[in-house]
């Protein structure tokens, strides 16, 4: 565990300079946005082993996704379920970095990978499709006021969506 404020009561989020990882720190994973305590990360975290050499930054963005401009190429992996931000449940939002794609355990089935998932544009089998319908309304009713930064700058919207 990279830090905690379970001391505290678990009442504020741990501040960079806390966040510890362990030397065989596979990756860092965070909720920016945890509803039930009220937290909220107010700065992205930096995911680097004692050594200096970074791993990948998980975060579970159920709750902040789409609340405001982001740029994606901080993170290895996002997730997010649609029922907050996005639409109705039934349907998990999921960014990968494309060299974390092919990192699946070997025991893992290959229809759980990212790889095949990302191979078959996530239609691996059938997807959710009233939850993808009513998704694409909101990504539509957004598209004028969400700004996807990609780590780019400006207004990269059409590969944010194309992304998602």
């Amino acid at each position: 565990m990279a830090a905690s404020s379970e001391a505290g009561g678990n009442t504020a989020v741990p501040r960079p300079e806390q966040l510890e990882l362990s030397d065989d720190a596979a990756y860092l994973h965070y909720t920016a946005n945890e509803t039930i305590g009220g937290l909220a990360f107010d700065y992205t975290p930096r995911a680097v082993r004692p050594d200096g050499s970074e791993v990948p930054l998980v975060c579970d963005m159920s709750s902040s996704i789409l609340a405001g401009p982001l740029d994606v190429s901080q993170f290895g992996i996002i997730y997010a379920g649609a029922q907050k931000n996005i639409g109705p449940a039934g349907l998990v939002v999921v960014i990968v970095r494309e060299d974390l794609l092919d990192r699946a355990r070997p025991d893992m089935p290959s229809l759980f990978g990212y790889k095949a998932l990302a191979e078959a544009g996530s239609m691996v089998n059938t997807p959710a499709t009233y939850s993808w319908y009513l998704a694409g309304l909101v990504f539509e009713w957004l598209e004028g006021g969400c700004r996807w930064t990609l780590g780019h700058g400006g207004d990269q919207r059409p590969q944010g969506r194309q992304a998602l």
